[in-house]
């Protein structure tokens, strides 16, 4: 069992049993949630993560390494592994930048809804332009529609050093004004851009 090994990380285990679950709890560093009976491994997975959400174990945009025998009704045996973002993903494109970034959205379509912008914003725009250089000391991150380490949104970022998420189809649209976000990296890669390796990879923006 992964307790055994004193790992850092929260271990969660999930049954729908609460015999098993008061046993689970005598186990070091292992927290049990109950879960009712599923009819399959998505399902059980589904079940076992709003679980340990509603028992404050994780929170929304936490990455978590989900194991599970497949199929759940065999007894026995662990042969799935999956890494997963705890929430649900609104939208996603190509990331700039490695560190997770919550705040509030901002939509920008003009210069004159820039002024709604407030520190720790997180701005979403079809397309980033000039106008927004004198508010990224305030922002706290960039989504922007159009695509490409050459756009002026992902330019932006690489040079004030936040992150960025580019190519992000209807983010303006999708993501209401106001609404607080988070950005998530994952699986990130170097990609060779001009005379520098520029981190980048898959990003999700999920609520909360």
């Amino acid at each position: 069992m992964v307790a055994k090994y004193r790992p850092q990380a929260t271990i969660i285990a999930a049954t729908r049993y609460p015999e098993v679950m008061r046993k689970l709890s005598m186990v070091w560093g292992v927290k049990p949630v109950l879960i009712p009976e599923t009819s399959g491994t998505d399902e059980l997975l589904e079940e076992s993560i709003k679980a340990a959400l509603e028992a404050g174990f994780i929170e929304y945009g936490d990455l978590l390494i989900l194991t599970a025998g497949v199929p759940s009704s065999a007894a026995g045996g662990t042969n799935m592994m999956k890494v997963h973002v705890a929430g649900k993903i609104i939208v996603h494109g190509m990331g700039i930048g490695k560190q997770p970034v919550s705040g509030k959205a901002r939509i920008i379509y003009h210069e004159g809804d820039l002024n709604k912008i407030e520190p720790g914003d997180i701005i979403v725009t079809p397309s980033a332009h000039r106008d927004l250089a004198p508010y990224l000391d305030r922002i706290g991150g960039l989504i922007a529609e159009e695509g490409g380490l050459t756009s002026n949104a992902a330019i932006i970022g690489l040079n004030a050093g936040i992150p960025v998420i580019v190519g992000a189809p209807d983010a303006s649209k999708i993501i209401e004004d106001g609404l607080l976000i988070t950005m998530i990296h994952l699986a990130a890669r170097f990609t060779r851009h001009s005379q520098s390796n520029i981190k980048t990879g898959e990003q999700l923006v999920l609520p909360g």
